[in-house]
C-alpha cells in the first residue's frame, strides 16, 4: 500500500511540472497591401498645379498589417532621378514636373522586416498646348452654267 501511495504522489508531481513552451506569443508578420493611385500605365490627370511645370501628386495604397512605416520611391524615367519619401501612412503627397513618365513603388516596414511592392508606371499630365484653327481650305467654285455652281473644298489640320 505504501508503495501506491509513493507511485500516485509521484504522479501528481510529474503531471504538475508540465513542459512548459505553450506561452510563447506569436510572431508579427507584415500583412500584405496594393497600390491604388496613381494607375498603372496611364495619364495622371489628378493633381493641384504647383506652378506652371510642376503638379502635387496624391500617392494612395492599402495598409499593411503590422506596418510601422511605409517608404515611397519614385522614378523620373527620363532622367533617373529618384525622389524617396518616408510616411506613417498610406497615403503621401509629391510635387513632380508635368509631362513625364515615373515609375513608383512602396516598401512596408516593421522592425527588422519589409515587404516591397513591383513598380507601377504612370504619366503627369502634361502642360496644355494652345489650340491651332485648323489650315484655310482650298475651295473651288465651279459654274456649271445652268445658274448653279458646283463648291469643293479640302482641308486639314495639326491632328
Amino acid at each position: 500500500m505504501r508503495s501506491f501511495i509513493k507511485l500516485i504522489i509521484l504522479s501528481v508531481i510529474l503531471s504538475s511540472c508540465g513542459g512548459g513552451g505553450g506561452s510563447s506569443t506569436p510572431e508579427k508578420e507584415l500583412g500584405a497591401f496594393n497600390l491604388v493611385f496613381p494607375d498603372n500605365n496611364h495619364v495622371c490627370t489628378a493633381g493641384t498645379d504647383v506652378g506652371a511645370d510642376d503638379v502635387a501628386i496624391e500617392f494612395l495604397w492599402t495598409a499593411s498589417d503590422n506596418a510601422t512605416s511605409y517608404t515611397l520611391e519614385i522614378t523620373n524615367q527620363e532622367s533617373g532621378d529618384k525622389i524617396t519619401q518616408t510616411s506613417n501612412t498610406a497615403e503621401e503627397s509629391v510635387v513632380l514636373a508635368k509631362g513625364v513618365q515615373f515609375s513608383w513603388t512602396v516598401t512596408t516596414k516593421f522592425e527588422d522586416k519589409s515587404k516591397k511592392s513591383n513598380p507601377w508606371n504612370f504619366y503627369s499630365e502634361g502642360v496644355a498646348q494652345d489650340n491651332y484653327a485648323p489650315f484655310p481650305a482650298e475651295i473651288k467654285v465651279t459654274d456649271n452654267g445652268d445658274g448653279t455652281v458646283k463648291i469643293n473644298w479640302e482641308g486639314s489640320d495639326l491632328d
